[in-house]
């Protein structure tokens, strides 16, 4: 027989949920217009302190709109890069400029602007005839895929600097950095044994298949200030803090033999196939400051890392270790099924200590794109997804995986406990996304393959132009008017998480704590308030808790899709959460 909750159960049930479901933030669409011309076309945007957008890619297309006075007006090879800025508003192209030789740039290429409105790009090419500048540090192309480094002026008129970099065999880019002196930092992938590397280098051999070199370049000398192996065979994500000194981080496996240093907190390698490693270098990269791993039993891959505005780190990627570290009180500590998770850890600025981390999204299909931090140290966050099930916020822009490959973009609060928005970016074509903080908002941008792609009315490329893919941008404006901390409404005593993953199928994981024992009862309605099933009714000491609940009533019967509400109550004292079961 089903119980029933009371009436005024069942409304509090729905305020507490109501509530604790609301996102901090809302993104509201200003604008989002196509970017491409005849053929293969991407776009990657950042944005200056005044809120012009720089947008970057590869193209194959011969079209794509350049401005008078652009240092190139002109495709030049199989695939060339291709710089655009435009007023915040989306509307005014300021400058628009092609940069490539006979070859092909459409490699891996990153991008960062200066606060002088400058571009620094690092990319990789087949081209022999790059107009590299007096102060190159490498002005001959070497064969196979070469590095290139670039430094465009402000007006996109001219190149402060390009140069070449790399040896015999194959260099991969990594990232680029720059810090407040100009002074330009490049990591890369290297086959080569013969790339240079200078005397007073941290490491002078390599010593993986592809390891991870770093350059630090001065744009007025012809010599690199230095030039260093660091071992590892990927990831080479770089951070910069205020002295100059070198974040990297590495995918290292346990016969790498990376060395860690005294009083951080990950001082052995963790396991598994592979673990991340994560080292500083000193600003002469002579030396490193620390080194330290981070992982679990099995495989452990980085994606980006960041510094906060206190100087600490914060680093994604993905995991297959269900003892992956996680700290208490963040959004969700509990590994799902046996594929990939994402996980994000914030380190203390010497890595002697994590100061929070958590899984996130759940078992999921996709990759890691890129992360970013905004002024108050939120974390934006990007995949391409291949999963139906990732979570999203109820006022998302699209709630729906759309088939193929969909971007995705998620905010992340600085203390990893909450989402404050999450939503899929696409159609039924494919799309992958990438994300930029801007004054008060966020810009996304990628690529799609689909002519349907939403844009709005009157935006600068308001039609799909055709070719294999077009770039495209989209500016969101935060509204925090309905702002709440959900923290406010947890009861004293005990505390219950948000599912994970929600919504759900046709499992998930119900997480909560008790700061005291008691006695507990978990319980399951659903949204008419009948009672489905109990999923703990004992005393239990204080401490954490999780248990996975399969979709099922408690006569093993599977339930529909719906909106169902976990209950916990804790020695008189009762709290609900919202839960989606979508089939």
């Amino acid at each position: 027989m089903l119980k029933r909750v009371t009436k005024t159960q069942l409304i509090l049930l729905i305020l507490y949920s109501s509530i604790n479901y609301a996102q901090t933030f809302n993104l509201v669409q200003e604008y989002s217009t196509f970017w491409g011309g005849n053929n293969r076309d991407g776009c990657f945007v950042q944005v200056d302190k005044e809120g012009f957008i720089y947008c970057m890619g590869e193209t194959n297309s011969s079209n794509l709109p350049t401005t008078p006075g652009a240092f190139d007006s002109t495709l030049n090879g199989e695939s060339d890069l291709y710089i655009s800025k435009l007023s915040p508003d989306g509307k005014t192209l300021v400058y628009s400029t092609y940069l490539g030789g006979n070859g092909n740039e459409g490699h891996t290429w990153f991008m960062k602007v200066d606060n002088d409105g400058c571009v620094y790009i690092l990319g990789g090419t087949t081209s022999s005839d790059l107009p590299v500048t007096d102060n190159a540090i490498d002005s001959t192309y070497n064969g196979n895929l070469d590095l290139f480094i670039v430094k465009l002026n402000a007006s996109g008129s001219g190149l402060l600097y390009c140069s070449y970099f790399g040896g015999s065999a194959d260099e991969m880019p990594a990232d680029i950095e720059y810090d407040d002196s100009g002074i330009i930092y490049i990591s890369a992938l290297t086959k080569s044994d013969d790339i240079p590397v200078t005397l007073n280098a941290y490491n002078k051999i390599r010593s993986n298949d592809n390891d991870v070199i770093v350059v630090k370049i001065d744009p007025t000398q012809d010599e690199p200030l230095y030039s260093t192996f660091v071992g590892g065979a990927n990831s080479g994500k770089l951070a910069i803090d205020k002295n100059g000194n070198c974040l990297v981080t590495i995918v290292a496996s346990r016969n790498n033999n990376l060395p860690t240093t005294d009083s951080v907190f990950g001082k052995q390698y963790y396991g598994g196939d592979t673990d991340v490693y994560i080292l500083k270098l000193n600003s002469s990269g002579s030396d490193i400051i620390f080194a330290t791993f981070l992982g679990g039993g099995g495989y452990d891959s980085a994606g980006d890392l960041k510094l906060d505005s206190d100087g600490n780190l914060v680093l994604y990627g993905i995991t297959y270790s269900s003892d992956f570290p996680t700290t208490p009180g963040v959004y969700n500590r509990s590994y799902v099924g046996n594929k990939q998770n994402l996980f994000i850890t914030k380190i203390g600025s010497n890595a002697n200590r994590i100061i929070c981390s958590s899984f996130f999204l759940g078992s999921f299909d996709g990759y890691m794109e890129t992360m970013e931090l905004d002024s108050r140290d939120n974390i934006y966050l990007t995949i391409i997804a291949q999963s139906s099930n990732l979570p999203c916020s109820g006022n998302s822009f699209d709630v729906t995986f759309n088939g193929g490959t969909d971007g995705y973009f998620m905010m992340v609060d600085p203390e990893l406990t909450k989402t404050n928005y999450s939503t899929y970016i696409g159609t039924d074509g494919r799309e992958y996304v990438f994300a930029a903080p801007g004054p008060d908002c966020v810009y996304l941008s990628g690529a799609s393959t689909s002519a349907d792609f939403p844009v709005t009315e009157d935006c600068y490329f308001p039609e799909y132009v055709g070719g294999e893919r077009d770039g495209f941008i989209m500016k969101f404006n935060i509204d925090e008017t309905n702002a709440k901390e959900k923290n406010d409404y947890q009861p004293t005593g005990f505390r219950l998480e948000q599912n994970f993953p929600n919504p759900f199928n046709p499992s998930t994981n119900i997480s909560y704590s008790l700061n005291e024992s008691g006695q507990v009862k978990l319980e399951i309605f659903n949204s008419i308030g009948q009672h489905i099933k109990t999923l703990v009714n004992d005393y239990q000491t204080s401490g954490e808790y999780s248990i996975a609940w399969g979709s099922k009533d408690f006569s093993k019967y599977h339930l529909t899709s719906g909106v169902y509400f976990c209950s916990l109550s804790v020695n008189d004292q009762t709290y609900y959460k919202k839960m989606i079961l979508q089939k």
